[in-house]
């Protein structure tokens, strides 16, 4: 069984899995069949690892059956890729409009590196929490979208549940409320998935300043290692090239990056990403920095706030 996310049902975390053509959570009932991604109408037959729709013909890969679902993307069949005619793929809330549903190898997308060397793997992520506090506040939300060597995207979405209750102004820039995360996983079942998501990748931030000591710190209370080595801060680079505010906000109207749902983890993370991508087509280096003093800082986190844990 492939694990592709958590159950609305039970709301059992990772409990949610692909087997052939079923989605099902492994500790309740819930379940459902799966259609065919192309014509929406025909039923899925195994073919090998693979399927093949009864309707269309189509073939279907397993991984990327896994992959819509994982990733909780739209199929959009009224927007037909122009290359292929096949149908494009969309996640709204994350600011992902309509590509191709084979991205990034139809003819349409270059995906986020345009020269054809295969690139670092990457991870944009970005987190929201219930104040600014690294020592006594906790997070929210955790986002990330993963660029693959070959530019293949994936995303990572989740509420956590906090230590303490979300205030109404959090709410206010957010979007979250207290009843979003009232059965949320707990921070360290978050954070170990997490690290199987970024595996072998570096990280990216804008203002890492903000986001990295949230995630290092975590780790450390958990006495879970840190694998990250070293990380691009957007805003740093900003400061070297813009000239007035230099905001994920601001820079996103500037270079018309769709941000509909800011102050989202996920969305802010993706509008990252794309800000990345305008710096690196425009610089001839990035601006790496080692993730040392955010261990030093981290470690004296701990040691002056101890008993304090998001579970």
């Amino acid at each position: 069984m492939i694990p592709v996310g958590n159950c609305p049902s039970c709301h059992g975390f990772r409990t949610i899995g692909l087997e052939k053509n079923t989605v099902a959570c492994a500790q309740c009932d819930w379940a459902f069949e799966v259609l065919c991604p192309y014509c929406s109408v025909g039923r899925l037959q195994p073919q090998g690892s693979d399927h093949q729709c009864t309707h269309c013909s189509r073939g279907v890969l397993a991984k990327t059956l896994a992959y819509i679902i994982a990733n909780k993307v739209f199929i959009n069949r009224d927007t037909r890729c122009v290359f292929c005619g096949g149908p494009t793929v969309e996640k709204p809330e994350a600011n992902i409009t309509p590509r191709c549903f084979d991205h990034p190898v139809c003819g349409n997308q270059g995906g986020l590196f345009d020269s054809g060397i295969r690139q670092p793997k990457r991870v944009f992520l970005d987190f929201e929490t219930t104040g600014l506090e690294v020592g006594t506040h906790s997070i929210i939300e955790i986002g990330a979208c993963k660029v693959d060597e070959d530019g293949a995207e994936s995303f990572f979405q989740e509420l956590v549940k906090p230590a303490q209750p979300i205030h109404s102004h959090i709410t206010k820039i957010t979007g979250i409320t207290n009843d979003m995360v009232q059965h949320a996983p707990a921070l360290r079942d978050v954070l170990t998935q997490f690290l199987v998501f970024s595996e072998g990748a570096s990280l990216v931030a804008h203002n890492a300043q903000f986001d990295i000591p949230w995630l290092v710190t975590s780790l450390v209370r958990f006495d879970i290692h840190v694998p990250f080595r070293e990380l691009v801060c957007t805003l740093k680079w900003a400061k070297t090239i813009e000239i007035g505010k230099r905001s994920l906000g601001a820079l996103s109207k500037k270079y018309n990056i769709g941000h509909e749902n800011a102050h989202r983890a996920l969305a802010d993370a993706v509008v990252t990403k794309e800000l990345f991508a305008i710096y690196e087509r425009d610089c001839s280096t990035v601006p790496t920095e080692s993730m040392e003093r955010y261990m030093e800082l981290s470690q004296k986190i701990v040691q002056q706030n101890p008993s304090f844990i998001q579970n």
